[in-house]
């Protein structure tokens, strides 16, 4: 009887898992920026509230800020959702390929047991191969929401060049409202950065 799955899959397989725990953690990090990014709103329309007339135009950038704010913070969510759902098709299908590759050792050893066996076998391999169709499908959908939150950080970029602008017509709170904006900028970058990454990883998946 050939051995379906040599060590070549196996370490295919473990490999693959590795990539979605790695993108699980990237998820996690840009969960917790999105998370300060959100404070950070908070504070925003703290500060135009405290500022005199002249900042209405940062008052908008600051209700802007908040919903980007939390809009980002629900799909990062749901991104982090999708991720954990991935951890756990990976782990169940790598389970099985261990456990297939062992019982088909077991029948090569016991030759009359062949016969008996082979539905059992082949339920086992349908198994995974539905396993892995329902990952891919779950890796592609992964894929398709990050580029969203991608488009989704590009556009509230531009929300913090506005706040350098109005803060810069808010004479009594500029410095206040420059560390906003230069705390926002360095946010957005890094969630960018980090979901780069995460796209690397998916489409290498």
């Amino acid at each position: 009887m050939a051995k379906v799955f040599s060590k070549r899959s196996t370490g295919e397989n473990s490999s693959e898992l590795v990539k979605v725990i790695q993108i699980n953690e990237y998820l996690k990090h840009v969960i917790r920026i999105s998370m300060s990014i959100n404070l950070i709103a908070l504070n925003a329309m703290l500060i135009s509230r405290r500022s005199k007339a002249d900042s209405s135009g940062y008052n908008v950038v600051s209700v802007e800020l908040r919903e980007f704010s939390q809009r980002l913070s629900l799909h990062t969510q749901e991104l982090r959702e999708m991720i954990f759902r991935m951890v756990h098709f990976v782990a169940i299908m790598k389970k099985k390929i261990h456990f297939t590759s062992k019982y088909e050792i077991i029948l090569k050893k016991h030759e009359k047991a062949g016969a008996i066996s082979a539905v059992v076998l082949k339920k086992l391999r349908d198994d995974i191969k539905g396993i892995q169709a329902t990952t891919h499908k779950e890796s592609r959908k992964l894929l398709r929401h990050t580029d969203f939150v991608l488009k989704l950080c590009e556009m509230g970029s531009s929300i913090y060049r506005n706040a350098r602008v109005e803060a810069a017509y808010v004479s009594d709170l500029t410095s206040e409202l420059m560390i906003v904006a230069d705390t926002i900028e360095n946010s957005v970058n890094e969630i960018l950065d980090l979901l780069h990454k995460v796209v690397v990883l998916i489409e290498d998946y």
